[in-house]
């Protein structure tokens, strides 16, 4: 599997990966192969598949701190918060997220218990 990344942009997947804040080479979280795929689902769409990036990211990084014994090395809970702010700056950017989606609910009732209809 490549993780690879081009400066100059010349592809989706480079674009997103920037997006994504996924361009160190050396420690990357996403193949190219997770981004390729995310972007046929996501309709080539680089801010949604950006925003899908992320999130991959986060559940990555949402896995349990190591500890053993005395020892406890926790950089993990930083890091998704950093990458919960790059979610939400991209939603922004591309204009969907949690504040762009709405809905309502309501309880079927039936007819003949509204008081008119008796």
């Amino acid at each position: 599997m490549a993780k690879t990344f081009d400066a100059s942009l010349p592809t989706d997947r480079d674009t997103v990966r920037l997006k994504a804040g996924d361009t160190d080479t050396t420690a990357m979280f996403l193949q190219d192969e997770t981004i390729d795929a995310l972007l046929v689902a996501n309709s080539d769409s680089i801010g949604l598949t950006a925003i899908a990036c992320v999130n991959y990211i986060i559940t990555q990084l949402s896995r349990p701190d190591y500890r053993v014994d005395w020892l406890s090395v926790s950089q993990q809970a930083a890091a998704a918060d950093s990458y919960r702010a790059v979610r939400r700056q991209l939603e922004q950017e591309f204009g969907v997220g949690a504040g762009r989606v709405s809905s309502t609910s309501s309880y079927p009732t039936r007819y003949d218990s509204y008081p008119e209809a008796q």
